[in-house]
């Protein structure tokens, strides 16, 4: 990686003016809060970032169908207790990670349902990555709007889900899905079907924002940021990227943005 990167350098150019044509200098983005085990403690943490600013804030479910009715009950509860907290004008999503391993059916389709009157952004990962009848039926069943693709690779697991029209939001993540250039196929791709956006998985920031940047908003509208995961994926680096007012500047240095401090890496 840092060999590769030193050789994207040597073009004196970041990567988003080498891999596209948009030159984005500021992306909006949303935030990744986390898990709502503790209802009052989301309502607090729900309030709190919102005040400072973030107003689109993706949070997780934590129960799954073998859960059964209480943890449907537990999972919409968040939904009903950040949507009154914060009112109409946040923008809420929900990542049903909880599902990864197991198939949805009934339970997930009622999820969904359930969900609707609270006017979710998306319901992220709805049930397990090879789930496509499950991606299907969700989204024929009940019309939300469905993210995902995280844990697809390359261009091939994600077509069959646009196939089937029950993908909105393509999240393929650069450094998973098989590279930038792979990922550059996938936007190739998802053009071709009408309302289909894409939004990378946020692994590693300055990869993702790179990639947006370098495709028109039209496509890739904003971009996801976690905070803590930034903190220590760059604490190796010059500087640490941050956005304001859910802004994040483009970082303008050669590569994939803040150069390697080699004051802060030690041999293994």
């Amino acid at each position: 990686l840092v060999g590769s990167e030193m050789c994207i350098r040597d073009s004196g150019r970041p990567v988003h003016r080498l891999i596209g044509s948009a030159n984005r200098r500021r992306i909006p983005v949303y935030t990744r809060v986390g898990e709502g085990r503790n209802l009052d403690e989301a309502r607090r943490r729900a309030r709190d970032m919102y005040d400072r600013g973030c107003k689109h804030q993706k949070w997780y479910f934590v129960h799954a169908p073998s859960d059964g009715e209480k943890g449907m009950r537990a999972n919409i509860e968040l939904v009903r207790v950040l949507r009154e907290e914060l009112g109409p004008e946040a923008v809420l999503m929900f990542d049903n990670h909880s599902m990864r391993y197991e198939i949805g059916g009934d339970w997930l389709v009622s999820l969904a349902k359930r969900m609707l009157p609270y006017d979710p952004f998306w319901l992220e990962e709805p049930t397990a990555p090879d789930d496509i009848e499950g991606y299907a039926r969700v989204k024929g069943e009940t019309g939300i709007t469905v993210a995902g693709g995280e844990h697809h690779y390359t261009r091939w697991q994600i077509k069959p889900l646009l196939e089937r029209k029950c993908l909105d939001w393509v999240q393929s993540d650069p450094d998973w899905c098989g590279g930038i250039s792979e990922w550059l196929g996938i936007c190739r791709m998802a053009r071709k079907y009408p309302g289909v956006q894409v939004v990378p998985h946020s692994d590693h920031i300055l990869t993702n924002c790179q990639c947006v940047a370098s495709q028109p908003r039209s496509l890739c509208p904003m971009v996801e940021y976690n905070s803590g995961q930034t903190k220590n994926k760059l604490s190796f680096r010059t500087r640490i990227i941050a956005p304001k007012q859910e802004m994040l500047t483009m970082p303008q240095e050669p590569g994939l943005g803040p150069d390697i401090d080699l004051s802060k890496c030690r041999r293994l």
